[in-house]
């Protein structure tokens, strides 16, 4: 009888240290809501007096930390925003008339010019964008503007009710929405006492690359080509976003980041002016 016994007896025991074991490797994968919750300090094996429970809690804790820090290196908040800042805003964009992906747009339709709105809804700090032109189809502007959009039909972004400041490919900037009922503002010959004579106008083409820097704070909006000069509006709304108005079908443009302005007025040369003349 004593040997029936102890047999039974170190049956149990191996019972028990297998079950130890067992819950001791499984409370790493404890959820996070248990975890988290006034249950956790009542039934932590942590706390357990056993110290090979102990042990077995902290070896699977070690073990799940080390798998939150390699899920961590590819979701943290700086990876996705970084990605995200040169995105555009889906709900606020055309998606009818406009294939958009990623940073990347293009008219797919024959209708109407067409918008694309990003940035952030933040109103204040500074935001900076650049447009890469990768193919122009008819008119094509590039700005901010005030949200919502007046008309919201698809529309030149030079015909719009609402405010909005903008570059045309032509090198044209205009402004609307301030004057009443007049439909646009030429600011033309205020943008090139502004510029230097080889910047001004500010007109691009495929290739190139329009710049829009935003300081919320001064409410001021400094736009430039590649990295020719610069030039500033100010009374810009801070809670206005960034657009580009697409018209002809194939155009394409991509948000990329921008280049450095020059700071320095360049003139053309006299000789370069008399050829021009005669």
């Amino acid at each position: 009888p004593y040997a029936s016994w102890h047999t039974l007896i170190r049956s149990i025991m191996k019972l028990v240290v297998l079950l130890v074991l067992f819950v001791g490797f499984c409370s790493g994968y404890v959820p996070s809501s248990f975890v988290s919750s006034p249950l956790s300090k009542h039934y932590s094996i942590s706390r357990s007096p056993f110290p090979l429970l102990r042990s077995c809690s902290r070896f699977s804790k070690a073990r799940l930390s080390k798998v939150r820090m390699q899920v961590g290196t590819h979701s943290s908040p700086q990876f996705y925003s970084a990605k995200k800042g040169l995105e555009f805003d889906l709900p606020f964009s055309d998606t009818e008339n406009l294939e958009i992906v990623g940073s990347k747009v293009t008219k797919v339709t024959d209708s109407a010019p067409a918008y694309a709105i990003f940035g952030s809804d933040e109103t204040t700090g500074t935001e900076s964008f650049g447009i890469k032109i990768h193919k122009q189809v008819f008119a094509l502007f590039v700005g901010v503007c005030a949200l919502p959009l007046v008309p919201t039909r698809p529309c030149w972004a030079d015909t719009l009710r609402t405010y909005a400041l903008m570059i045309e490919k032509g090198g044209s900037v205009y402004r609307t929405g301030r004057l009443g009922m007049k439909m646009v503002e030429y600011l033309g010959p205020d943008i090139k006492r502004k510029m230097d004579e080889i910047s001004y106008p500010p007109k691009f083409k495929e290739g190139d690359t329009v710049c829009i820097e935003f300081n919320k704070d001064a409410g001021e909006v400094k736009m430039w080509v590649n990295n020719n000069f610069y030039f500033v509006v100010g009374g810009v709304d801070p809670a206005c976003k960034f657009f580009v108005n697409l018209e002809g079908k194939d155009s394409s443009v991509e948000l990329v980041p921008p280049t450095e302005p020059s700071s320095v007025k360049l003139e053309k040369p006299a000789e370069e002016e008399d050829e021009k003349f005669w």
